[in-house]
């Protein structure tokens, strides 16, 4: 007979711990449920809720006045984005968000998309939240600039990986 349970401990990520007649194995569910590789970045997001979310989603310290989601962007996979705020935002919601500032011009779009919150986790007090979301209604130019910064992530995560002699770090 075999068992399987997820637990999450605190600020930990999820396992799952298998049982069965014999030794107990854990197995981090992070690594195993995703299905691309996951580049780590920081670079300022802002999103705004599609019309469908807000008409179903009052958010927390929402205005009037539509004012913008904004955060940091802390890691871009071909599934979707990381990211932390200090805006609660509920599994489910849908936003619109635009990923800026590897360019001269830090306000110009370098990544424009529609996601879909899939995990929301309190990180400290203040309170900050690190969402994850994946991403919905892509099109050709969607897929277009994705594959565009993924390629220069690549890029990049290699230069950072050998030295300036030569080394690999």
């Amino acid at each position: 007979t075999t068992e399987i349970y997820t637990l999450s401990l605190h600020d930990a990520l999820p396992i799952s711990v298998v049982c069965w007649e014999g030794p107990i194995m854990f197995l981090n569910t992070a690594s195993h449920a995703r299905q691309s590789e996951r580049h780590e970045i920081v670079l300022p997001i802002r999103a705004r809720q599609t019309a469908d979310t807000a008409e179903r989603v009052r958010l927390v310290n929402a205005r009037a006045d539509d004012t913008p989601i904004e955060g940091d962007l802390i890691d871009l996979s071909r599934g979707g984005i990381g990211f932390m705020t200090t805006r609660f935002l509920p599994k489910g919601a849908r936003l619109d968000a635009r990923v800026c500032g590897l360019d001269a011009d830090p306000s110009r779009p370098v990544l424009v998309a529609r996601v879909r919150v899939q995990r929301v986790r309190m990180t400290d007090s203040r309170p900050a939240y690190l969402i994850g979301a994946a991403f919905i209604d892509s099109d050709a130019v969607f897929e277009h600039d994705l594959e565009l910064l993924l390629q220069r992530l690549r890029a990049s995560d290699a230069d950072r990986r050998v030295g300036p002699n030569g080394e690999v770090a």
